[in-house]
């Protein structure tokens, strides 16, 4: 018997060590963050940047942090996760792959999250109609640790970023104008105006447009500079759309006919360049229609 004594002692010497080891490295862990965690892994959002926005799915990545404080290395063959904004979620998904976090280290993991835009920008305005400039971003992640058998359940890990609130630029067209009339080509502009309603600049590059007048013609239009837009101010910019000889015929005579029956649609494409991470390089695809006497209001 005194050999199982003796074999006790020596596991709880072993257990009581450990145990002083792990309250050196929280106590280290608490001293520069003290948000840290005894021995429950922990997760952080480092970025989340909007990739491409069109009027059906917003597309996002999202860059965390799975911090392990335990000494013993974190295997998990995938998690699931919702991103809410204000407490309503507006997302529910998960990560299929399996993750690796050595005992006392991070892992930096980076997923796509895609969003329904109608709901999103529902979501967005309104906060926008409550007066906010920056709102909580919350993540909640959920999976299953092998440190914490006993636990049935899964880990549940909350982490909150408060960050500006984000909101769509607003696009309009008015004043078309025809600015060459030839045989062979014909040249029309029109005035686009954006409004940047968020409470920091951006510019944006690339721009492309296709405007759809009428049955069915399209017209094509670019502008390969770069345009900067203040916070919460509008700039107008002259759009110039070449045609073909019968295109300007047939849709002139459509606008100045029925103009308030002849619709057009358009569909632009742009790369929004910020210093806010969360936006820099983002792809926004932004539509709108109307009829053509909407232009010359």
């Amino acid at each position: 018997m005194k050999w199982i004594r003796k074999v006790v002692l020596v596991l709880l010497a072993i257990l009581l060590i450990l145990i002083g080891v792990q309250l050196i490295h929280y106590w280290k862990a608490r001293s520069s963050d003290p948000d840290a965690t005894f021995i429950q892994p922990r997760v952080l959002v480092t970025n989340l940047r909007i990739t491409d926005h069109d009027p059906d799915k917003t597309r996002m990545l999202m860059n965390v942090q799975l911090v392990d404080p335990a000494p013993i290395g974190l295997a998990l063959d995938s998690l699931s996760y919702s991103l809410g904004i204000e407490g309503v979620e507006v997302v529910h998904s998960s990560y299929e792959q399996a993750i690796n976090v050595a005992a006392y280290d991070t892992a930096n993991i980076s997923f796509p999250v895609v969003v329904d835009s109608r709901e999103l920008l529902h979501r967005l305005k309104e906060l926008d109609a409550k007066g906010l400039d920056s709102v909580h971003y919350d993540l909640n992640v959920r999976f299953h640790s092998p440190l914490l058998f006993w636990r049935e359940k899964p880990v549940e890990v909350h982490t909150t970023v408060y960050a500006p609130l984000y909101k769509i630029p607003q696009v309009a067209l008015s004043h078309p104008r025809i600015e060459k009339l030839g045989l062979k080509n014909s040249n029309v502009t029109v005035d686009m105006s954006m409004y940047n309603p968020n409470a920091f600049p951006f510019d944006f590059k690339k721009t492309r447009m296709k405007l759809r007048m009428g049955d069915g013609q399209v017209f094509a239009t670019r502008i390969d500079s770069t345009v900067h837009v203040p916070r919460q101010d509008t700039v107008v910019i002259r759009l110039p759309v070449e045609l073909a000889p019968g295109q300007l015929v047939e849709a002139a005579f459509s606008a100045l006919v029925k103009p308030s029956k002849t619709p057009f649609s358009y569909r632009l494409s742009l790369i929004l360049v910020s210093d806010n991470p969360s936006l820099n390089n983002s792809a926004f695809v932004l539509t709108g229609k109307g009829v053509v006497a909407d232009l010359e209001k």
